[in-house]
């Protein structure tokens, strides 16, 4: 086996304990107690029936906005409403499960929405199927199947017509409620209504189609309410809210903001409470004197039911005994004395447990440490010196582990160290093998010392954390100024290379790396390389390709910071709808015009009007095909693209056959697919990366430092790759904290995808597969593009191969310490699935490329 297979089999072998030990026990539910309490023994049912009214993707806001839903508005003053965060992953699944289990969910769930189970254990809902007082039956979509389907005390009728079906089986789900009202057939009732969220993925929830399904739905919520008994009570809800694009998923706050409104018996009107999703789980018992379940982590909103006097102190103690067993369980340490079921303290039990095991830590150190050896004997051979890579590896491992297991003292800290990770491998890929003088020891040595000053100046009149995060900040912020300048390493990079090969290494297996901060350094580089040209001769004709990148690399630098600008707006050019209004269409005509500019620059080398002109009225059709909604002339445009892109990987399998595509026809039709499917913005600024891509090798690559060649080999693919994910707002920067300006918690976000070119070729009923399949096909034909792109300008796909390779270790390792922590699970897991993307697709790619070098040899040598 050669070196370049050793690597691999080695990076795999890491893999194996932490996917058979530490992935099992994160990625699996959670145990809960099982513990049950009854009811409190003066306590009688509040109401004799409930119904459960669940509008799917329905956010607080739209709910009680008078004009949107006037007839549930017209009953609000009779009502208590209930104004409810939901938990962070806001899915349809995850949601509902936490509102009707009460158990909070697994960091893994997000990834199981479209076939989350229960989560063990009894619930209100399985309570009341298993009491002989009550029935219960539900209606809707296979959410609420997959919960409680294969109980079988509980009846469930799934009324979910596909992703399509808009209107029918709402419609449904209110006859069979009625009918089953009318014949007493079950007396606790769940109606999900999920048209709401399909019109909103499809159409956006700021369109006249979003208003006209409300005021449907409205209608319908209005029926079920007036058909409701006497002595029953009523809670309208929501799973989630929407963007204004209609989609959801992440943790932004307007998806997480829901309402409860309840009517009926045992109700105090005219009540408005916060609280979490979770509490209506906890009220179902209060309502129907059901027992509480230990799992469930709910407060019932006492203030929100009529009561009796004294039985508000006795169902608070009664739901706070549940609260005690389950902390105890979650083994649950805030600092504080014992909690004491006497001693009622939610603030103390409000936030969701999570246990870090420490086996799983030691086998994240091993890990570590095993590869740290590694890294080291490799670097040994390669450069001799191996032991002081060794050193300095082990002290930036023991800085790395001790930053990852105090996240409970500061969660900025690892983020910190990833941005100065991120970015320092950029800039070792892009720095020149030039001479090292004193004027830059000199340079180097004012800058670490103003950073140093600074960093003590924070410690002195603020604390630890935040001097340590402004330094990895200000270290980010020095290599973007080095990188401007184009100097040339330290001299300590050549004196012991071993040293830097090994920190490297580090660096890339490091699960917190934060891929946004290629960009500054980035951008610091191009800046750079124009201000040459310019100085060289001050005309606008001197600029190149480079003013693009830098352009690119500036809109990254300043515009994905969702919690700073109130939005990311790279991802709002994403969601845009060309369609919208006059200004936004003469917007998308404007962008397809740059397309066509850049497309005609990129094939013919300047600038041509006629075929300037075929692309931009390509461009326009394929605008014209969104537009048009039509699934016959969306299978004739997905027939065209599969033509050439079979045409084209014949061409690279069959050197006899190769130039039978017209030139450009490829990064064309590709280019067309991103506007089909992602929009104008996505298809101009996928287009631009694609360009770039050989022209960034050819301008670094009479600079390159040979030593540390293969850095620039494995950095290069995945630094344009992070510039056009965050190009399609999928990435974002940073946001301001305790310890200043600190990198976003959730960088990468799947709940951020554009889902609307996914009913492309399905646009009365697509599957969930189908509009999976047709999102994601562009963005791997881009990724594969791109890593073509690499390969035949000369870059090795092996070391980028690793480097992925190694970021899936480190995110497996980081697991360890993440338990805790829902969001940074989520995060890693991500993180690791895109990494794992990459490896994929390049992979297929160097092969590919492989044997077109073979074949290229055999055809030399014929």
């Amino acid at each position: 086996m050669n070196e370049r297979g050793l690597v691999a089999l080695l990076v795999a072998l890491l893999m194996v304990p932490l996917l058979t030990h530490t992935a099992p026990y994160v990625y699996g539910n959670p145990e809960e107690p099982s513990t049950v309490f009854p009811p409190p023994e003066a306590h009688e049912p509040l109401s004799q029936g409930v119904v459960l009214i669940l509008l799917d993707g329905v956010g607080e806001t739209v709910m009680l906005d008078e004009d949107k839903m006037p007839k549930l508005h017209e009953r609000l003053t009779s009502s208590a409403v209930l104004s409810l965060t939901t938990g962070p992953i806001t899915l349809s699944a995850t949601a509902t499960s936490e509102m009707m289990t009460g158990v909070p969910n697994a960091p893994v769930d997000g990834f199981r929405n479209f076939r989350l189970s229960h989560p063990g254990g009894t619930d209100p809902w399985l309570s009341a199927a298993q009491d002989p007082r009550y029935s219960v039956g539900m209606v809707g979509s296979y959410v609420m199947g997959n919960l409680y389907d294969p109980f079988p005390d509980i009846e469930f009728v799934n009324t979910f017509g596909g992703n399509g079906d808009y209107f029918e089986g709402d419609a449904e789900t209110t006859a069979l409620g009625l009918e089953w009202l009318e014949e007493g057939r079950h007396n606790v009732v769940a109606l999900h209504y999920s048209g709401t969220d399909k019109v909103g993925h499809h159409w956006g929830i700021e369109t006249e189609k979003y208003h006209e399904k409300l005021l449907h739905v409205d209608g319908q919520v209005d029926e079920v309410l007036n058909a409701l008994p006497a002595g029953w009570t009523a809670i309208v809800t929501a799973d989630h809210g929407m963007t204004s694009t209609g989609s959801h998923g992440s943790s932004e706050a307007v998806t997480r903001e829901v309402a409860a409104v309840l009517i009926g018996a045992g109700v105090r009107q005219g009540v408005t409470l916060d609280g979490h999703q979770r509490d209506l789980a906890a009220l179902l018992p209060a309502l129907l004197d059901l027992p509480f379940p230990a799992q469930l982590h709910g407060q019932i909103p006492l203030d929100a039911l009529t009561l009796l006097p004294g039985e508000s102190e006795r169902l608070e103690a009664w739901n706070w005994q549940a609260a005690v067993e389950r902390a105890n369980f979650h083994q649950v340490q805030d600092g504080g004395p014992p909690l004491n079921a006497s001693t009622i303290e939610w603030s103390r039990v409000q936030a969701d447990e999570g246990l870090n095991r420490t086996s799983d830590v030691a086998l994240s150190a091993l890990t570590w440490a095993v590869l740290l050896g590694l890294a080291a004997r490799w670097a040994h051979r390669r450069y001799g010196g191996g032991w002081w890579g060794v050193l300095a590896g082990g002290a930036g491992l023991l800085i790395l582990l001790s930053a990852q297991a105090s996240l409970g003292w500061s969660a900025m800290v690892p983020r910190g160290l990833g941005a100065v990770a991120a970015a320092g491998l950029t800039r070792l890929a892009l720095a020149p093998d030039g001479a090292w003088t004193e004027h830059h020891a000199r340079a180097d040595r004012r800058e670490a010392g103003g950073l140093l000053g600074l960093m003590t100046v924070v410690l002195i009149f603020g604390d630890a954390s935040q001097a340590i995060v402004v330094g990895c900040m200000g270290s980010v912020a020095m290599l973007a100024f080095r990188a401007g300048q184009n100097r040339p390493l330290p001299s300590w990079n050549a004196a012991a290379p071993a040293v830097g090969a090994v920190l490297v290494l580090l660096a890339a297996s490091y699960g917190s790396l934060r891929v946004w901060f290629v960009l500054p350094v980035l951008f610091g580089w191009g800046l750079g390389r124009v201000v040459e040209r310019l100085r060289a001769s001050p005309s606008v004709a001197s600029l190149d390709w480079t003013a693009g990148l830098t352009a690119l690399a500036a809109l990254g630098v300043l515009l994905p910071h969702r919690r700073i600008l109130d939005g990311n707006l790279l991802l709002e050019l994403v969601r845009m709808d060309p369609t919208g209004d006059v200004a936004r269409g003469v917007f998308s005509l404007l962008l397809m015009a740059l397309t066509a500019g850049v497309w005609t620059l990129h094939v013919h080398g300047r600038m041509k009007v006629r075929p300037a002109g075929l692309m931009l009225g390509m461009l326009i059709a394929v605008m014209a095909i969104r537009v048009a909604r039509s699934n016959l002339v969306d299978w004739m445009a997905l027939a065209a693209l599969l033509v050439v892109y079979i045409t084209a990987a014949r061409d690279v399998l069959d050197a006899s056959s190769s130039g039978t595509l017209p030139k450009g026809m490829f990064e064309a039709a590709l280019t067309g697919h991103m506007l089909l499917i992602w929009g104008p913005w996505s298809a101009l600024s996928s287009l631009c990366v694609l360009v770039v891509a050989p022209r960034l090798v050819k301008a670094i690559e009479p600079q390159q430092v040979t030593r540390y060649l293969w850095v620039t080999h494995a950095v290069l693919p995945w630094v344009l790759v992070a510039t056009w994910w965050t190009m399609l707002g999928q990435v974002d920067g940073v946001q301001t904290c305790h310890e200043g300006l600190c990198p976003y918690p959730r960088e990468l976000d799947p709940g951020t995808v554009v889902l609307n070119g996914g009913y492309v070729g399905a646009r009365g009923n697509p599957s969930d597969q189908w509009i999976g399949m047709m999102v994601v096909t562009p963005l791997l034909a881009v990724i594969g593009s791109l890593c073509w792109a690499f390969s035949q300008a000369g870059v090795d796909l092996r070391p980028y191969l690793t480097l992925q390779g190694l970021l899936m270790v480190g995110c497996l390792a980081t697991l360890a310490f993440a338990p805790s922590y829902p969001r940074l699970v989520f995060a890693l897991s991500y993180n690791a699935l895109f990494a794992a993307l990459q490896v994929t697709v390049g992979a297929a790619v160097l092969m590919l490329a492989m044997r077109d070098k073979r074949a290229n040899q055999t055809a030399l040598t014929a």
